[in-house]
């Protein structure tokens, strides 16, 4: 828990450390894959480059491939990442996809190889737009789920809605046919649908939908069907579907722990088809063996849960500071702001009196002795005010003065915290997706509860204005997104200390 009490009036300038935009460890997870996977693929084609072309062919493409994918890599990684979830982004990133799909199963257009049509040809370059279809739905999920909310707890209106678009682009690749991007295009979808907070029988409901509409597909067509078959007993295929795969197991035998070392195995030499397509991982475990398979498991494991800490720790902090330095009447001066990422939550504290100058990437506020309340306030997607800090400035109108209106139209139920802050002292009145606020001289300290991230900052904000000692319980919620939050507010001159809720 933490125990904040009144803070005096302070003007400092706060280095705020700023997360670095590339996180070191990805990165060398990163490299370390992308070695393996051009070591790997090198063994794989050598062979089969030196009678047709040059032995380091694939290689140098997928260097191609590499430097393009850093470039972007960078340049994305200094856009904010709010932008992406704007309409016209969004939209357009399926119209794109949408076409580019329809063009690559048009006889004459998408190239044809093996029997099906994925890839387009632009200036000698070949690509999939599945993989671009890929990005567009994530945006897009993201996107919608962020602002159904708690919708998405009802499966006709708020779930079902929400897979038409992840449904067309699925139906598209299977016209390729490609029915492991397709799938994993609903796999992505319903995992995102798990994270937003769906039910789970409405999960159950989805997956047994999902597995029998893909056993339908999959049974459909004879070489779908002897192709399942094959997996029961290759080898008792080899001259059929089950060829490629008894040639990967015997690939995977011949490895054994150890492995057979660096182009040493023998599969590639005209026995296993396609080396270097998705059976190139038989060739990790002809060359490297047992050991080397489970380092590259091992990788992509790590790359899986340092992407998820990366997820759940980017909550933004610069907004909740400024509340602070707004709050208790005081000048905060923040170093390596996301300025654009601002203006909105910046325009109504200006509104609340706050004289706020904006810089390159540096932000100053100086607040009034006391806030004035703006008329109305109604949050929106970006670049419109922040769901995110909605709580926050209910507790900056709380000691207002005047009557303030705060409208929440992305998440339902986001006045939990309201209740607290009355027990505070504070004059709040909630209707459905409304609060009205009448702001009172002063709040009182009281022991209050954080019911989640933002929530707890908020209250841990009004504890600084209160008169007399405030003790928020659940402090580990406000920990999961800002780091350090006690010394910095106490860089703000709080009085503010962690305690142990046995202490």
């Amino acid at each position: 828990m933490l125990q904040a009490k009144s803070a005096q009036k302070r003007q400092t300038a706060i280095p705020l450390k700023r997360r670095n935009p590339v996180d070191g460890t990805l990165v060398i997870i990163l490299i370390m894959l992308l070695l393996a996977g051009l070591l790997v693929l090198f063994s794989a084609t050598f062979y089969t480059g030196t009678s047709t072309r040059s032995p380091y062919s694939e290689v140098l493409k997928q260097l191609l491939g590499i430097g393009l994918g850093t470039a972007a890599c960078i340049v994305t990684s200094r856009i904010p990442y709010r932008c992406w979830q704007h309409p016209y982004v969004v939209v357009g990133g399926l119209a794109l996809s949408a076409v580019l799909l329809v063009l690559v199963i048009i006889p004459g257009v998408g190239v044809y190889i093996n029997g099906s049509r994925r890839w387009l040809s632009l200036g000698g370059l070949s690509f999939q737009p599945s993989e671009i279809a890929k990005f567009a739905v994530v945006l897009y999920m993201a996107t919608t789920l962020t602002y159904r909310g708690e919708r998405i707890r009802r499966l006709f209106t708020g779930i079902v809605p929400v897979l038409v678009v992840p449904g067309v682009v699925f139906l598209l690749i299977l016209e390729q046919p490609n029915l492991s991007t397709a799938g994993s295009i609903l796999i992505v979808s319903l995992i995102l649908i798990i994270m937003a907070g769906a039910k789970w029988r409405h999960i159950l409901l989805m997956l047994v939908g999902g597995l029998g509409v893909g056993a339908f597909y999959a049974w459909s067509e004879p070489y779908r069907r002897r192709r399942l078959l094959s997996f029961r007993n290759p080898f008792s295929m080899m001259s059929d579907e089950g060829y490629q795969l008894s040639q990967s197991l015997i690939a995977f035998g011949s490895g054994g722990i150890f492995g057979m070392g660096l182009g040493m195995g023998r599969q590639k030499y005209a026995y296993l088809p396609y080396p270097e397509s998705d059976f190139i991982f038989a060739i990790v475990g002809e060359d490297f063996g047992l050991l080397g398979c489970l380092s590259v498991v091992a990788l992509f494991v790590a790359l899986m849960l340092r992407g998820m800490r990366i997820a759940v720790r980017c909550p933004d902090k610069f907004g909740t500071l400024l509340a602070a330095g707004a709050i208790t009447g005081g000048t905060i001066e923040l170093t390596r702001a996301p300025v654009q990422a601002l203006l909105a939550v910046n325009a109504k504290l200006r509104e609340m009196g706050c004289d706020v100058r904006e810089e390159e990437k540096r932000v100053i506020l100086t607040a009034p002795e006391r806030l004035t309340a703006f008329a109305q306030l109604q949050t929106q997607p970006y670049p419109g005010f922040p769901t995110d800090m909605q709580v926050q400035m209910l507790a900056l109108l709380s000691v207002s003065e005047g009557t303030g209106v705060v409208v929440e139209n992305v998440f339902e139920n986001r006045f939990t915290h309201a209740g607290d802050l009355n027990r505070m002292g504070a004059r709040i009145l909630c209707s459905g997706r409304t609060a009205v606020v009448r702001g009172v001289p002063e709040l009182y300290g009281a022991r209050v509860t954080a019911r989640d991230l933002r929530g707890g900052a908020a209250l841990t904000l009004a504890g600084l204005k209160a008169q007399g000692e405030t003790q928020v319980d659940g402090a580990e919620l406000i920990d999961r997104g800002y780091e350090h939050f006690e010394t910095q507010l106490t860089c703000l001159g709080a009085d503010i200390r962690r305690v142990h809720a046995n202490a």
